[in-house]
């Protein structure tokens, strides 16, 4: 089994076949990308962001639930995010990494300013019933997993590196998609792409992607990777 971000990062022989004009599309997606923020410039080392980042996701979750602003969240559930984002990260880097180092006053601080715009952000946009943590279930050699965000209609990802958006984004955005095509969980219009260090977005609808991706209806290539990830695993060693 392997996890959605690690099957949108490697199986490039499968993904270039499938959707060929990826980098041609994000490059251009990248240009027109809209702003809802200024650019965030960070005060943290570049090995630290990545915790920063999950636990302004998290802080970001726990204002949806209590409808307050970031300032009110009480200390006990910033301690709980904080708790919840070191382990995620930790699993992720599993055991050959060193630990992760818990975020200082500086790096919450700066997690506290991204989950606000984020706040901000899904203001702005006005999505309806938002819920956060949407469950996708396994199918073949693929994990269940969870998204970022869904409201109904539309599937949005975090994307919060100091970088612009990659193709690797959008797979993994469509490996949800392909889930949720085989187990029928949800209807996904649209997706969405933000970014709250840059400031910067992209949204379009489903189809509309698929096509500039591969030139074919969405129905087609999601029935594609659910059929790849449904085959034995052990034929696409090395790809």
């Amino acid at each position: 089994m392997i996890t959605e971000k690690h099957f949108s990062l490697s199986h490039t022989a499968f993904w270039h076949q499938l959707l060929p004009m990826t980098e041609s599309y994000i490059r251009e997606c990248n240009v027109e990308a809209a702003r809802f923020a200024d650019h965030f410039e960070s005060q943290a080392p570049a090995g630290k962001r990545g915790v920063i980042n999950e636990i302004s996701f998290r802080l970001f979750a726990a204002t949806l639930s209590a409808g307050q602003p970031v300032s009110q969240i009480p200390p006990s559930q910033v301690h709980e995010c904080v708790e919840q984002g070191l382990r995620h990260i930790s699993q992720m880097r599993q055991v050959h990494r060193t630990p992760v180092a818990p975020p200082d006053a500086t790096d919450l601080a700066e997690a506290r300013e991204l989950a606000d715009r984020l706040q901000g952000f899904f203001t702005l946009a006005k999505l309806p019933a938002l819920r956060v943590f949407p469950p996708f279930p396994g199918c073949g050699w693929l994990s269940e997993c969870c998204g970022d965000a869904f409201s109904p209609g539309v599937l949005v990802e975090v994307k919060a590196g100091e970088r612009t958006f990659r193709g690797s984004d959008i797979r993994q955005l469509l490996c949800y998609c392909a889930l949720n095509f085989a187990s029928k969980s949800y209807d996904i219009t649209s997706i969405c792409l933000v970014n709250p260090r840059s400031g910067r977005y992209i949204s379009a609808p489903l189809e509309e992607v698929v096509q500039r991706l591969a030139g074919r209806p969405a129905v087609e290539v999601l029935a594609e990777v659910v059929e790849y990830v449904s085959e034995p695993q052990g034929q696409y060693l090395g790809t």
